[in-house]
C-alpha cells in the first residue's frame, strides 16, 4: 500500500509483481513517485504455503521546491522618515521550523533588534518587527537577514537594507576648512564639506557660494563630488575650488539637498537654540578674503625732525583704516611698543598720543595690522622732541613786543600769553606802588559809575518836563490866534 500525504494512491497485489530468470526468487513491482509529497509505503507478503512475512513501512518526502520568502512593510533600498514594521514570511510545504532564522541589525549602531513576534508551523514561519524606532536618535541603515531550510535541506537565505531617517543629512567640515571658518584670510584654500545621509540623496545637491550677500549657484566645473561610505552610510565629499574665492569679499558656502526619505537638508540649518539665540550647524561656513593692506597716515611727525614742545610732550595723531577691520595699531619707539590700540579702539577715526620731550633722537614705527594679517608700516627715523624752557619763552615774547607784534610761527601763542601775563603783572605792580589795592580801585570805580548814572537820570527827567511846558505854550498860542480871528469876523458883520 502506498500513501501520498496520508491518502492511499496505490494498492499492489501479487499478480502485479514480477521476476526474471536471473533472479527467480526475487519478486518486484515498479511504482512511480512522481510528485512532491510525503510518501508512506507499507509492505507485507505471503507465500503459497500461507506463510506471512513481517510487515514493513517506509516514509519519505519528495520535495523539489525551495522555500519562498515574502517581505512586507519595507523594501530593499527603501528610505523612510517614520517608523516601519518589517514582516518576514517564509513558506514551504515541508519547512523545517527549527532552521528558520531572522536578524534585524542597525548598520552604524551595531545593535541586533529582537522581533516583536514569531510564529512557526510545518509549512510557514512569520517573523514581525515593530516599535524599535524612537525618533531621530535611531536614524540608521537597517539590515534585515533571513535563512531557512526544508526537510530535504533545500536552503533559502537573503538580506536587504532600508533606512529610517527623520533628520536628513549630517554635514561636517574637514580640518583644513574648519581652520578657515569665521576667519579673515589673505588667501582661501579649497573648501571641503562632507555630507552623510542614511537614505542617500534623491538627486544631486545644489552647491552655491554667497559673496557679499549675493548667491551664485556653482556649475559642475566649479566643484567636485567624491562618493564613499561612512560606517555603512553613503558619504559625499564636496570640494569647492579655491578660484571661487579669489576676490576680496565676505563668503558663505551653501549645500542644499533632498534625500530619498523626503528630508530637506542644508549645511547651514538650525540645530538648536540657546538663550533665545538660534544655533547653526557646525558645518556652517563663513570667512573673509582680504589681501589688501591697511591705509595709515601719521600727522605732525616727520623723519629727521626736531620738535619743541611743552613739558607734556609732542602730540602725534594717527589715522588708520582697512577695507574690512583693523586688528591693532601700534606706536613703537626704538623697537619697543609704547602704545597699542586693539579691536574697536584701533578702528577709531583718529588715534593720538604724546612723545615725551627727552631731547633724544628716536626711530619711530607706526604699524597697522588687519585680521587677515596684512601689515602696513610707517617709519620715521631720527625724531627728536625737546622741551621749551621758560626763559626762552619769555625772551621770545619780549622780542615779539619790540618787533611791533610780528608773529613767530612756532612760539606765537606762547609769546602772546607771556606778554599778556606781563602786562597784567605790571598793572598790579603799579597799583601796589601807589598804595592802593585792586579792591580799592574797583570800589572807587563803582562809586563813580553810580554817581554818573544818577546825574544822567536827572537830566532825562528835566528834558521831559521841558518838552511838556513847550507843548502847553504851543497849545495856548494856537487857541489865542483862533480867538482873535473869530472876534474880528464878528466885528466886520
Amino acid at each position: 500500500t502506498v500513501k501520498a500525504n496520508g491518502k492511499q494512491v496505490i494498492n499492489l497485489t501479487a499478480q502485479q509483481f514480477k521476476n526474471d530468470s536471473l533472479h527467480p526468487n526475487i519478486w518486484y513491482a515498479d511504482i512511480s513517485f512522481n510528485k512532491d509529497a510525503s510518501w508512506e509505503a507499507k509492505y507485507a507478503a505471503q507465500d503459497l504455503s500461507g506463510n506471512f512475512s513481517s510487515s514493513r513501512s517506509d516514509n519519505f518526502v519528495i520535495d523539489t521546491r525551495i522555500p519562498t520568502v515574502s517581505i512586507t512593510g519595507v523594501s530593499n533600498g527603501g528610505a523612510y522618515s517614520r517608523e516601519v514594521k518589517p514582516t518576514v514570511v517564509i513558506s514551504d510545504n515541508y519547512l523545517n521550523p527549527k532552521s528558520v532564522k531572522c536578524w534585524l541589525r542597525r548598520i552604524r549602531g551595531g545593535q541586533n533588534i529582537n522581533p516583536a513576534s514569531a510564529k512557526f508551523s510545518n509549512n510557514s514561519a512569520k517573523v514581525q518587527y515593530e516599535a524599535f524606532y524612537s525618533g531621530s536618535r535611531d536614524d540608521d541603515i537597517y539590515q534585515l537577514q533571513w535563512s531557512a531550510k526544508d526537510v530535504v535541506n533545500h536552503e533559502i537565505h537573503g538580506s536587504m537594507q532600508f533606512s529610517i531617517n527623520s533628520s536628513g543629512s549630517t554635514f561636517s567640515l574637514d580640518s583644513s576648512t574648519a581652520a578657515m571658518n569665521n576667519k579673515q584670510l589673505q588667501h582661501a584654500k579649497d573648501v571641503r564639506i562632507e555630507e552623510v545621509n542614511a537614505s542617500a540623496l534623491a538627486h544631486p545637491a545644489k552647491v552655491s557660494v554667497v559673496q557679499d550677500g549675493v548667491e551664485r549657484s556653482l556649475s559642475k566645473n566649479d566643484f567636485s563630488v567624491a562618493v564613499s561610505t561612512d560606517r555603512g552610510w553613503p558619504r559625499l565629499t564636496y570640494t569647492i575650488f579655491q578660484r571661487n574665492f579669489a576676490d576680496n569679499a565676505n563668503y558663505r558656502v551653501l549645500i542644499n539637498s533632498v534625500d530619498k526619505a523626503g528630508n530637506h537638508s542644508s549645511n547651514e540649518r538650525v540645530v538648536g537654540e540657546s538663550n533665545g539665540v538660534l544655533r547653526a550647524s557646525s558645518a556652517s561656513l563663513r570667512f573673509t578674503v582680504d589681501h589688501l593692506a591697511p591705509l595709515a597716515t601719521a600727522f605732525d611727525i616727520r623723519k629727521n625732525s626736531v620738535y619743541k614742545t611743552e613739558k607734556d610732550g609732542k602730540l602725534v595723531r594717527i589715522s588708520a583704516k582697512d577695507n574690512m577691520a583693523l586688528k591693532l595699531v601700534s606706536f613703537n619707539v626704538d623697537g619697543k611698543a609704547k602704545h597699542i590700540w586693539r579691536g574697536k579702539s584701533a578702528n577709531k577715526p583718529v588715534l593720538s598720543l604724546k612723545m615725551k620731550p627727552d631731547g633724544v633722537a628716536h626711530d619711530v614705527l607706526v604699524k597697522a595690522v588687519d585680521y587677515a594679517g596684512n601689515i602696513t608700516e610707517l617709519r620715521y627715523n631720527n625724531v627728536k622732541v625737546v622741551q621749551i624752557s621758560h626763559s626762552l619763552k619769555k625772551s621770545s615774547a619780549l622780542e615779539k613786543k619790540k618787533n611791533g607784534g610780528k608773529k613767530d610761527d612756532k612760539n606765537d601763542d606762547v609769546a602772546s600769553s607771556q606778554v599778556q601775563d606781563s602786562n597784567n603783572a605790571n598793572n598790579a605792580n603799579k597799583a601796589d606802588s601807589n598804595g592802593v589795592s585792586n579792591d580799592d580801585l574797583s570800589s572807587d570805580l563803582n562809586d563813580k559809575n553810580t554817581s554818573g548814572r544818577s546825574s544822567s537820570n536827572l537830566l532825562v527827567v528835566l528834558a521831559y518836563v521841558g518838552i511838556i511846558v513847550v507843548a502847553l505854550l504851543c497849545v495856548a498860542l494856537g487857541a489865542g490866534i483862533i480867538y482873535k480871528k473869530h472876534k474880528s469876523s464878528k466885528e466886520d458883520d
